[in-house]
């Protein structure tokens, strides 16, 4: 499973959208349905604004889908369950659920916003649980209204993406670079990261890692950046 949000980075008020995938085009889903849950920080979400639909059609047609969908804003937990009616399997990738809330104005720092999967499995026709993965993923960012030197005018641009090499990584808006990348897997670990200082284009080497999606991250003096690219070794 992986999150797609519909912004890198957040003001409280804004509203925030994690479409929620499974499988890739080289790596399909083989099952006829999933279950899963994850976590969100309470403190980042406003009163009654927590919200989550399965009704995409990844394993099926809507109406030979079943589904369900709970949210507790006390503990910031969303939890799904979805299947294909006639319990038959499928090979398959795509959108299957989404989730959305309004960021809270009560942060007053520049926060990571992580999701936390609590629990992730697929159920095949032969009734075997399959695991889909577990593990943080700081994919975004809430900036507080309130810290204007903290605003963030410059655009991280990425090149050759998708990969089966390297890529090339420049800021739109900013002369040099002056942080750390960083490549996280989508369960959340430090594949590789790299110091930079004065330079205006970085090459990230992406050989001899595993095909998938991985977030491109940037830490400077006074933002952070993130992006999702992906490497497969079969991209021409």
């Amino acid at each position: 499973l992986t999150v797609q949000a519909n912004a890198g980075s957040f003001q409280p008020g804004d509203q925030v959208i994690l479409d929620i995938y499974g499988g890739f085009s080289i790596d399909p889903l083989n099952c006829y349905g999933l279950a899963f849950q994850l976590n969100i920080s309470p403190s980042m979400i406003a009163v009654n604004s927590l919200q989550a639909f399965w009704n995409y059609t990844a394993l099926a047609p809507i109406s030979q889908l079943i589904g369900l969908s709970k949210v507790n804003e006390n503990t910031g937990d969303v939890a799904f369950g979805i299947s294909r009616t006639n319990h038959a399997d499928t090979s398959t990738y795509g959108q299957l659920a989404k989730v959305q809330f309004v960021l809270s104005n009560s942060i007053t720092s520049v926060t990571p916003i992580d999701i936390q999967w609590i629990n992730a499995n697929a159920n095949n026709s032969s009734g075997i649980l399959l695991p889909l993965g577990a593990g943080a993923m700081p994919i975004l960012n809430a900036f507080p209204l309130a810290v204007n030197n903290l605003s963030n005018p410059n655009e991280l641009i990425v090149y050759n993406n998708p990969t089966s090499q390297s890529l090339m990584v420049e800021i739109k808006g900013s002369k040099y670079f002056n942080g750390q990348i960083r490549l996280i897997s989508m369960d959340g670990k430090n594949i590789a990261e790299m110091r930079i200082v004065n330079q205006q284009k970085v090459t990230v080497n992406m050989n001899n890692i595993a095909n998938g999606i991985y977030l491109l991250q940037y830490d400077g003096v006074q933002e952070r950046m993130n992006r999702k690219v992906m490497y497969c070794k079969n991209v021409q």
